[in-house]
């Protein structure tokens, strides 16, 4: 029996486990062994195979002096050397035993010192050391020493590992170990580490019942490593049997892994177990640090236990810990409702700590915004703009996206101001962001702001960004500003325009702006040929010429169609009968589709043809509604139809308009004479709407219930609009709601949606018993009083307005009022708009309280708000204070007064003869200069209205 060796214990930079390091026993070296051993009988190696020369052809060196000379090259790390010999004796004596010792000092070599692989042969090595294990594996029982042969069983694992191939190490492991030999729970830590790098689920459970079949208790390292796999691959139920195990031996997780053990149960919603791990992580709070306190703040947070998060984040403020901005944020979403004074001292911390950041301040700011505080929202939105200049660009766009994602618009529109002002260079999506959801709002006047500042050359627009501020200007009707973005960006280098030039022509044609119309048409036919893919721009060309009357472009776009090689799918002719039409020349139109239906392609006829759509105009304009009426009627007899979309022109109109209801029959006609028509959602709704409007309420409810069996799938809504109304008339309300409730949940926005549609239908039909009985059934609902209730409200207090019922619109507002100081709703500015409405036409005393109301929810007045107020003001004789709204409260707040506003102001002072006020609005006019109110206000001169 050999004498016990030295053995030193390091520490692995890959596997992080024990490793011995042996030291070799080799002969006192001669000459220099970074080569192979060299006698002076034989011949210098050759450098290309370095270590053959070191044996003579034939194997004629003795065992022992090869062994020798082997243990000389691993004594001076030459492993390549070494390896040669090696397979050379292996080669010529398959059966030759090694010394057990020499096993290990050769996966010593090649697992222990990683520096001597170089990355380019590195997968070379890692085969080496794999070949060298399968060697050592096949002849490990050979020696007689148990101690020797463990640690040879142990260093063939970590080979193995080390090589890549857990997979041949747990084989070597379930077949290779033999049975007398003995086995600890740390040998299989190496494995288990790999399957923890490559997160095999799998062979982490077959190394636990490995160790289960030996009786070999799994040390607490392989468990923490099979618990890190577990989670990762979300195996929950091995999860659980760990934990059993852990509980049984009383084993104790160190607080980073009660996090994550924390971390995994609260997202399977297992809060006895979560509890478990705070308990355990707090029982040594010494050993507890900072940041893993923060993570039990989130973790309780996302459980919405706010006491633990407290308690928690009360630690952490004793450890004298700085917060996180994530906890603060999470912390002050969590206290709200029912913790206010808890908010009020997290904002404290958050000054104090310096964690004014985008996130917290978010976090804040809504919080405030749903307590109805209106004086710390104000402080932390203008904590923020003192600071803004320190903020990063991304920062200050993620702030303004998350408050106009929380209906903050008001202080969205703040912040985005002064970030300009600071010179923050806000990203091109956030700017896309503003005008989006900011300048959709005239009050906020962020069009001119954008002007100002692009001008000023404060802000750097993008072209698409350029593209939807023309957008917005057009729809706006700000000619002016809109040619002078047209002016900049027509010709602009990257050329982005141009290749949008379908989505340009497009934003031209719905404005209106005719004459850019056609010079964005002849500049793209100057630049070439209009190709297939661009043939929208053609299409919507005629439709701007259609629209203006402009026959020579129209012939025109015609010639160049022809010389591109377009073929006319059926523009062309709905171009000419949108002409006939707006200019009333229904006798060529009637002959122009006549012709058509004799001579014309097939494709006419299909539903992706608008051909009728041109005959909607007039109806739109409501000019000539009879002879438009019967163009419409003639071409269903002749087999053609709007499309869905003029369907559901038609259907709004009907809705919204009595007087629409004479297009219905002819429709009504066609669309059931063709069955792939009469599915159409579209065509179905139309129906609906007009046997409602012509009270034929039994065929209605017929129709709809023959449409839900048909096709088995929800029906639009505004199909169960023209049901309900169906059910009250016929006294089956109480099944009509039924079928509302199997459709839509209750309280959701569809059913509420359903409700307020067909209040506006009967009011506009002077129906008032259908109303008291919608006004019931919202009432009987619960919609009058959660979250979403104020457009009921809104729906309910006009109707009666309308109807000039003021003890009903009276009730209404003190019903109102009381949800509004339990907070069970929430008002907007419509409803705001249409209670001042119902105070000026009712005359009703209650403007003080709706006042009241305004500034305990914190709205701030938008411009349709302030025409409400104005006309109050001036229908009260009080011409001045409406003026001075005019003058000096809407620009304080950055609104623009537009021409709208400036027509309601004209109307109710001459209603009410206030000639002064009338003579100070002259002059207000004549100061601002702005074209569209100045072009109104001529006119208006010419034709006495003002």
């Amino acid at each position: 029996m050999r004498p016990p060796r030295p053995v030193n214990l390091t520490f692995n930079r890959r596997l992080h486990g024990p490793v011995r390091h042996y030291r070799a026993n080799t002969m006192p070296p001669r000459r220099d062994l970074s080569d192979p051993v060299q006698h002076s009988s034989m011949p210098r190696p050759s450098p290309a195979r370095p270590g053959l020369s070191t044996l003579p052809p034939g194997f004629a060196v003795q065992q022992r002096i090869q062994i020798s000379t082997l243990r000389a090259l691993l004594s001076h790390r030459n492993h390549q050397g070494a390896w040669t010999v090696f397979e050379r004796l292996r080669l010529a004596d398959a059966n030759l035993v090694f010394p057990t010792d020499l096993y290990l000092d050769f996966l010593d070599l090649l697992r222990g010192d990683h520096t001597v692989f170089d990355p380019p042969t590195a997968p070379d090595h890692l085969r080496t050391l794999q070949r060298l294990c399968d060697d050592a594996a096949h002849h490990v029982h050979q020696d007689p020493d148990p101690d020797l042969v463990h640690d040879l069983l142990v260093q063939i694992i970590l080979g193995y590992c080390l090589a890549g191939a857990e997979t041949a190490a747990f084989q070597f492991l379930r077949t290779g170990w033999p049975e007398d030999a003995k086995a600890r729970s740390t040998d299989v830590d190496p494995i288990m580490q790999r399957a923890l790098v490559t997160r095999d689920r799998q062979l982490a459970v077959s190394l636990l019942k490995f160790l289960h079949n030996r009786r070999v208790p799994p040390s607490p390292r392989t468990c923490v490593l099979a618990l890190e796999i577990f989670m990762d691959q979300d195996s929950l139920m091995d999860v659980d049997i760990l934990m059993r195990y852990f509980a049984r031996v009383g084993y104790r997780l160190s607080p980073g892994r009660c996090v994550k053990l924390a971390d995994f149960y609260s997202r399977h919603q297992n809060e006895a177990q979560v509890m478990w791990a705070f308990e355990q992580c707090f029982d040594q709070p010494a050993l507890v640090p900072g940041k893993k306190v923060r993570w039990w703040v989130l973790i309780f947070c996302r459980m919405k236990r706010f006491d633990y998060a407290w308690k928690s984040y009360q630690y952490l403020r004793e450890a004298q810990e700085v917060p996180d901005k994530h906890m603060m944020a999470a912390l002050i979403e969590q206290a709200a409702p029912k913790h206010v004074e808890k908010v009020h001292q997290l904002l404290d911390d958050a000054r104090r700590f310096n964690l004014m950041n985008p996130i917290v301040a978010v976090a804040l700011a809504n919080t405030y915004a749903r307590l109805g505080c209106a004086s710390p929202l104000t402080q932390v939105v203008d904590d923020i703009l003192n600071r803004i200049d320190q903020f990063r660009a991304e920062d200050v766009g993620q702030l303004i996206h998350d408050l106009s994602r929380v209906q903050l618009q008001t202080h969205a529109n703040r912040v985005f101001r002064a970030a300009v002002h600071a010179g923050v260079a806000l990203p091109t999506v956030t700017l896309q962001m503003v005008l989006n959801h900011l300048a959709k709002r005239p009050h906020f006047g962020l069009l001119s702001f954008f002007m100002a500042a692009w001008s000023e050359g404060r802000l750097n627009l993008d072209p698409s960004v350029a593209f939807s501020l023309f957008g917005h200007l057009l729809l706006a009707q700000e000619r002016h500003d809109a040619r002078h973005v047209y002016a900049a960006m027509v010709d602009e280098p990257s050329g982005w325009w141009h290749r949008e030039a379908a989505a340009v022509m497009r934003k031209l044609v719905d404005a209106d702006a005719f004459d850019l119309a056609r010079d964005w048409y002849q500049r793209q036919r100057q630049a070439g040929p209009i190709p297939e893919g661009q043939r929208a721009v053609c299409d919507l060309a005629l439709q701007a010429a259609a629209a203006a009357g402009d026959r020579d472009l129209l012939a025109t776009i015609q010639r160049d169609m022809l010389a591109f090689g377009l073929p006319d799918r059926g523009a062309t002719s709905a171009a000419h009968l949108r002409v006939y039409a707006r200019r009333g020349e229904y006798n060529m139109a009637a002959d122009l589709l006549r012709a058509l239906a004799v001579n014309g392609s097939t494709s006419l006829r299909s539903s992706t043809v608008p051909l009728l759509d041109a005959v909607l105009d007039p109806l739109e304009l409501a000019t000539q509604i009879e002879p438009a009426v019967n163009l419409l009627t003639l071409g269903c007899q002749l087999g053609f139809w709007p499309s869905a979309a003029g369907l559901k022109t038609l259907t709004v109109r009907i809705r919204l308009h009595a007087k629409y209801g004479a297009v219905g029959e002819a429709m009504v006609r066609t669309l059931e004479s063709r069955a792939d028509l009469a599915r159409l959602p579209a065509a179905q709704t139309f129906t609906l709407y007009y046997l409602a409007h012509c009270q034929r309420y039994q065929e209605v409810y017929d129709r709809f219930r023959r449409y839900r069996d048909i096709d088995r799938a929800p029906l639009a809504i505004d199909c169960h609009v023209a049901f309900i109304l169906a059910g009250v008339r016929l006294g089956r309300t109480d099944e009509a709601v039924r079928v509302l409730h199997e459709t839509f949940s209750a309280g959701t926005f569809p059913l509420r949606t359903v409700f307020i549609r067909a209040i506006h239908f009967t009011w506009v039909r002077e129906l008032w018993p259908v109303l008291e009985v919608l006004h019931r059934l919202l009432d009987d609902q619960g919609m009058l009083y959660h979250h979403g209730g104020s457009p009921c409200y809104t729906a309910l207090i006009r109707a009666y307005t309308t109807k000039r019922d003021s003890s009903a619109v009276a009730a209404l507002w003190h019903k109102l009022r009381r949800h509004l100081q339990r907070r069970e709703v929430q008002l907007t500015h419509c409803t705001v708009s249409v209670l001042i409405d119902a105070c000026r036409l009712l005359n009703q005393d209650y403007f003080d309280e709706v006042k009241a109301a305004v500034q305990s929810q914190a709205i701030v007045f938008n411009l349709s708000n302030f025409i409400a107020l104005m006309e109050y003001h001036g229908a009260r004789g009080e011409g001045q204070v409406a003026l001075d709204l005019l003058e000096v409260d809407m620009p304080a707040l950055g609104i623009t007064p537009d021409r709208k506003c400036i027509q309601h102001l004209v109307w109710v002072l001459r209603q009410t003869q206030q000639e002064e006020a009338l003579a100070r609005l002259a002059a207000y006019v004549a100061k601002t200069n702005r074209p569209d109110v100045m072009e109104w206000w001529q006119h208006s001169l010419s034709t006495e209205l003002v």
